[in-house]
């Protein structure tokens, strides 16, 4: 339990210095600058820098996936409390990239099937900002099976 607080603690400080960085996710500045890339290299410092040499190594791992946690999180808040329409190829490039970015930033700090399992969400969000016609009604009935708490809602939030 001491552990988990900790280790809460530490993401927290992290990611309270990177709240207006998050705010330009899925903004203009999202599709112009390399927001991301400023997120997961301020974790990659602190996890460099400040965590890894001074905990044990669970610890650490722990760290690590509570970013990867409250990253993935914070990221499809953006995308679901931002007032704007996706500009879709834009988006679907943009997002492509973030998936990537943060694979390949969390690769070497969590396993792969936890990893994998954190960031499927992205590209299924992706895939509803994708598709078109019958294809949507598809992504969303997988959306569902796989996260029985998202409703309509979200759906109606992306496409429009």
């Amino acid at each position: 339990l001491v552990s988990k607080v900790a280790t809460s603690a530490l993401t927290n400080v992290v990611f309270a210095v990177m709240d207006d960085t998050f705010s330009k996710i899925f903004q203009k500045a999202w599709y112009e600058e390399d927001v991301l890339t400023l997120i997961t290299g301020t974790i990659d410092d602190y996890y460099q820098n400040e965590i890894k040499d001074y905990l044990m190594e669970s610890y650490v791992r722990r760290f690590a996936q509570d970013c990867l946690e409250r990253l993935v999180f914070r990221y499809v808040q953006e995308m679901l409390t931002k007032k704007q329409v996706f500009n879709n190829e834009a988006t679907v490039e943009k997002i492509d990239d973030d998936i990537t970015l943060i694979k390949d930033t969390f690769k070497t700090y969590v396993r792969g099937p936890f990893l994998d399992l954190h960031v499927q969400i992205l590209s299924d969000l992706k895939d509803i900002v994708e598709a078109e016609g019958e294809s949507l009604s598809f992504y969303f009935d997988a959306i569902l099976r796989r996260y029985p708490g998202a409703s309509i809602q979200i759906i109606k939030i992306i496409v429009h």
